[in-house]
């Protein structure tokens, strides 16, 4: 689950940025991808015996 969330995220800022030429890329796909982990990995920690639900506008 979480490598299909990280992959979304990915696709849809790939998406948006491919879609503006004039836009200049300051975070590489391996610095997102780190922090996308990391975010998850905490969000393990945090809701380790709870129930989570998330909602993501696009």
């Amino acid at each position: 689950m979480k490598k299909i969330i990280s992959t979304l995220l990915l696709l849809t800022l790939f998406s948006c940025y491919a879609e503006e030429p004039n836009l200049e890329l300051v975070i590489s796909s391996k610095e997102i991808s780190e922090k996308i982990q990391a975010v998850g990995r905490q969000i393990n920690l945090d809701y380790a015996d709870k129930d989570l639900t998330v909602v993501i506008v696009i």
